[in-house]
């Protein structure tokens, strides 16, 4: 099956400002309206919580299911992530704040993406922690909560924390996943040229931390970037019915990966879209739903 690859030029389009101003232009960029302009009449702001500036919200992420409004924002700045409860949009309320111990002492981002996921029953949500590796915390990639007694904060708990002491400087991006095996994956991140997979059902049952990881999917030998450490940025996983596979989408070193993970604990290249004009690594990958297509977004090196 071919796949067809579109390049957003989102990372250009930063880049112009900066070329304007080396050819002399004096533009300024002007002060974003106070109030609602263009766009559909029908659109209407219905509540509002202050994160509190830049970095107080790095990501977002929202249940799906109507008998549970919560919504996790989690922030780079601070080293935290909050619930926020929307049963009433026009009165969002934040119920749960949690903040990283020794917070001051982290080095790096911190706080960057956060996923939930359902086992057994039980409701749990997931936080990356990117700790830089000269300060506390470097070897903390994510924590994981029991957050099934919401809206009651108090019943929030945290159960696990995964830590990755031989890639130090934790978790940019993760992505929970119901296999189709039945298991609940966690795919990751991490500082090396690889994304992990863990066994979310073991994580959260207690088992052993030496069964957690099942297995890596690799970036083949690239030119990489990132200070020579060429890991992944992001990516996406899909139930492929037509090929009955279980797929890995990811962006990365020098490109564009999908990966057949049927089996988790042997991944196999199906694709690799690399060797883009004017492309260094990958940043962001999504497949249509009937896996012909991927829309990508990239980084570009000029």
């Amino acid at each position: 099956m071919a796949i067809k690859t579109f390049v957003m030029t989102t990372a250009l389009a930063v880049c112009l400002p900066g070329l304007l101003s080396a050819q002399g232009s004096s533009a300024t960029v002007p002060e974003p309206p106070a109030i609602k302009t263009g766009g559909s009449p029908n659109m209407h702001a219905l509540g509002h919580v202050p994160q509190g500036g830049f970095g107080f919200a790095s990501d977002i992420e929202m249940e799906q299911e109507l008998s549970r409004p919560y919504v996790y924002t989690p922030g780079f700045t601070g080293k935290f992530f909050q619930i926020i409860d929307v049963k009433d949009p026009s009165n969002p309320k934040v119920v749960y704040k949690w903040t990283l111990e020794d917070a001051d002492l982290v080095q790096g981002s911190g706080a960057m993406d956060g996923k939930y996921f359902k086992i057994k029953g039980r409701y749990y949500y997931v936080q990356s922690l990117q700790n830089g590796q000269g300060g506390a915390h470097a070897n903390l990639g994510a924590v994981i909560f029991d957050v099934t007694g919401l809206p009651d904060g108090s019943k929030v708990k945290e159960i696990a924390r995964i830590e990755i002491p031989e890639s130090p400087g934790g978790i940019h991006n993760l992505y929970a996943y119901k296999h189709s095996d039945g298991r609940a994956l966690l795919f990751t991140t991490v500082i090396a040229p690889h994304a992990n997979i863990y066994d979310l059902d073991k994580i959260v049952a207690g088992a052993p931390k030496s069964e957690w990881k099942l297995g890596e999917v690799p970036i083949p030998a690239v030119t990489s970037r990132r200070g020579g450490l060429g890991g992944y940025h992001d990516f996406y996983i899909a139930y492929d019915v037509a090929t009955h596979q279980d797929k890995f989408y990811g962006g990365g070193a020098g490109g564009y990966y999908v990966y057949d993970i049927t089996k988790p604990n042997a991944p196999t290249m199906l694709y690799s879209m690399t060797g883009i004009a004017g492309v260094s690594g990958g940043h962001t990958i999504t497949p249509s739903p009937d896996g012909k297509y991927v829309v990508t977004e990239s980084e570009y090196q000029f």
